[in-house]
């Protein structure tokens, strides 16, 4: 599932940077880099996640951040990347043949480590490749403290495939050169496909140019015909001493992202490229995410979770204030009442048509007052209703709730037909429930199938026509996991 929203962070072995963006991923609206202390990150791997999720947990609070969801980059010499090239064979098949071919580079056990590819060519005979890989410890130090910090993180990537989709899709062969922080990154890369990448250490940084060239020349099948440069240590000279040493002209990595400082831009490329990413989870074939779908899933539940908690506190506040202003209303108006009927028996005369007029505007407001308490539902009856009759093998990730006209739409994935047909059948036999429809494209496929369903939660709809109306809805809510 993807999600339009998220926050980015980016992890070095000094340095924490996270970058927000505008809805449209135009335009940054908070960014920071913050120094880690020694003793979290060591060798590329967090020895100490508690502690980092403290770090982090401060950093939300500082920036006063409200989304939960992240994506994450995390170090380039902890990961193996490799492209391959296979037969075309069944896409549903593409996935066993990628990961049983990488063991043959893979320095460990498959069930050491996490891996996801992409496509990222073919001709009529081969798909080419592109897989990345990390050892599952490493990976979890940094997922864990993201989520011990109480935030969901739901894509991984690495500095080089946020680095190279800055350089463009041009399928010609490419050298990418991102110093940031004291270190260097050396990226080969033709189109999107990756060849190889070099962490230069920084008491090695003063010989990057004579690296580039080095590089350049082990992967002599690629001719490289532009260079690419980036980092807030990008200098320059340094661009001079890499363009002189290949002997070719150097560009300037670019975001299309505005609103950072001019001496910032630079030195945030990498999070800012994560942050324009889509979230797409690790089972599709167009995108890499090291984060492992049952991973995934984990998180979304658990995000999932946190927003029905918060819908149901919402939802009892508003209850709340219903019967404190039903309350207040009630007892005013009676005294009020009390009083005018004390005057009425005290004088002995004919009630005035004015007083008799604001009796019945009294009356009225008290009746709609009453109205309003009565009509009220909580959107946790309609939800347990729908979750009621959902068959284990259908998923729901988004749903909107109209309580006002009754009108229920939600979305999601569903393992089979027949569970999807069971889920059908069950919601037609609950009396709450009409005007079911499921449209015909969502049966189209034998398993895996994305479904829509549209209904009338009937007590509020018959509600809605004679009763005053509130504010109630839930807004469209992407919540992957139920």
């Amino acid at each position: 599932m993807q999600r339009k929203s998220f926050v980015a962070l980016s992890f070095t072995r000094q340095k924490l940077q996270v970058v927000k963006l505008n809805s449209g991923k135009t335009h940054v609206e908070k960014f920071a880099s913050i120094d880690l202390p020694q003793g979290l990150i060591s060798d590329f791997e967090v020895v100490n996640p508690q502690g980092l999720s403290v770090v982090i947990k401060n950093v939300w609070r500082e920036l006063h951040l409200n989304e939960k969801t992240v994506g994450v980059v995390v170090p380039e010499f902890s990961s193996f990347v490799k492209p391959l090239e296979l037969p075309k064979i069944d896409i549903a098949e593409l996935d066993e043949a990628v990961r049983w071919q990488a063991q043959e580079f893979l320095p460990s056990g498959s069930s050491e480590m996490v891996m996801d590819w992409k496509i990222v060519g073919e001709t009529p005979e081969k798909y080419h490749i592109l897989t990345l890989a990390m050892k599952k410890a490493i990976l979890a130090g940094y997922v864990d403290a993201v989520s011990t910090a109480g935030l969901f993180p739901l894509l991984v990537k690495t500095p080089s495939l946020t680095l190279n989709t800055l350089s463009g899709k041009d399928p010609s062969g490419k050298l990418i050169v991102y110093s940031n922080f004291g270190e260097t990154i050396l990226i080969v890369a033709h189109g999107e496909k990756i060849l190889g990448s070099s962490v230069v250490s920084p008491e090695d940084n003063a010989d990057v140019a004579q690296r580039a060239a080095a590089i350049v020349k082990h992967y002599r099948e690629v001719d490289v015909k532009r260079v690419f440069i980036g980092g807030a240590e990008a200098t320059q000279a340094y661009a001079l001493a890499i363009g002189k040493a290949l002997a070719k002209p150097v560009e300037v990595l670019k975001t299309s992202v505005h609103g950072f400082p001019p001496d910032q831009i630079q030195k945030y490329l990498v999070t800012t490229s994560l942050a324009q990413a889509s979230s797409v989870g690790p089972s599709d074939e167009t995108t890499i995410n090291l984060l492992p779908s049952s991973w995934v899933k984990r998180y979304e539940g658990k995000r999932l979770k946190s927003q029905i908690w918060g819908l149901l506190f919402l939802s009892t506040l508003i209850i709340l204030g219903c019967l404190i202003v039903t309350g207040g209303a009630y007892f005013y108006l009676g005294g009020e009442a009390s009083k005018i009927s004390a005057q009425i028996e005290a004088k002995n005369t004919s009630v005035p048509p004015e007083l008799t007029s604001k009796i019945e505007e009294v009356n009225t407001t008290s009746a709609k007052v009453l109205a309003i308490s009565e009509v009220f539902k909580t959107p946790q009856e309609v939800i347990n209703a729908i979750l009621s009759v959902k068959p284990d093998e259908v998923t729901i990730v988004e749903y909107k709730l109209d309580l006002d006209t009754g009108k229920i739409n939600f979305a999601g994935i569903a393992a089979t037909r027949e569970s999807l047909v069971k889920f059908k059948s069950g919601l037609e036999e609950n009396p709450d429930f009409s005007a079911i429809s499921i449209p015909i494209s969502s049966f189209e496929k034998d398993i895996d199938l994305e479904y829509e369903v549209s209904l009338i939660f009937v007590p509020a709809a018959k509600k809605a026509g004679s009763t005053p109306r509130i504010p109630q809805n839930v807004k469209d809510t992407n919540t992957p996991g139920i």
